[in-house]
């Protein structure tokens, strides 16, 4: 017998609906009704909860081939999250990388002296990037973030690279995710510092 075949006849057995079964495990109703069905396999985390509401042993619910279909769901689930993770830490990279050497941020400046016959100096706007904003304020906080999002975007594509070697690959995506945390601060500290510059 099937866990899904299994799981419908407990539900059955104790008398209770697809709703209720929801929210005793905290899932929501279309979740069991797709585990019933067979189109989809619990998680391990919702496969105990559900053993444990029956009061029957896991392996009893799951059995031994359908235990290495849930492991490998997980394992496809945590490798499709640690892609996107990737994905979007080689986007913020990229676009600072980029950002930074763009003029986004004018100041108004006075030109002195003042000319003949002027009763007050000149002025033009002075354009600046967040590296010549930060730079010219003998701030180096441009050029660190610069750095990290460079490193962080090696890391992650030598991630993507490496994804057949799991202890490296894990490292990687370590160091790369913790490396993003840091910059995602550092890059909005930068962008509060070059608007300041700014004003």
């Amino acid at each position: 017998m099937e866990f899904s075949d299994k799981l419908k006849e407990l539900r059955k057995n104790k008398a209770i609906t697809q709703e209720e079964l929801a929210n005793n495990v905290f899932v929501s109703r279309s979740v069991i009704a797709k585990y019933e069905s067979g189109n989809a396999f619990p998680t391990k985390e919702n496969a105990e909860k559900l053993a444990v509401f029956f009061n029957v042993k896991l392996s009893y619910l799951i059995d031994e081939e359908e235990h290495v279909k849930m492991t490998l769901a997980e394992i496809k689930t945590r490798k499709t999250i640690s892609y996107i993770i990737s994905i979007i830490g080689i986007l913020i990279n990229s676009f600072y990388l980029i950002i930074c050497w763009i003029p986004i941020f004018s100041k108004l400046v006075y030109i002195y002296p003042i000319p003949e016959g002027a009763n007050r100096p000149m002025t033009q706007y002075d354009y600046n990037s967040i590296i010549s904003a930060t730079l010219s304020n003998n701030n180096p906080l441009g050029i660190i973030v610069l750095i990290l999002c460079i490193i962080d975007l090696i890391l992650f594509i030598i991630f993507l690279i490496t994804t057949k070697h799991k202890r490296i690959s894990l490292i990687l995506e370590f160091l790369s995710i913790v490396i993003l945390i840091i910059n995602i601060f550092l890059i909005i500290l930068t962008f509060i510092f070059s608007a300041s510059y700014a004003l």
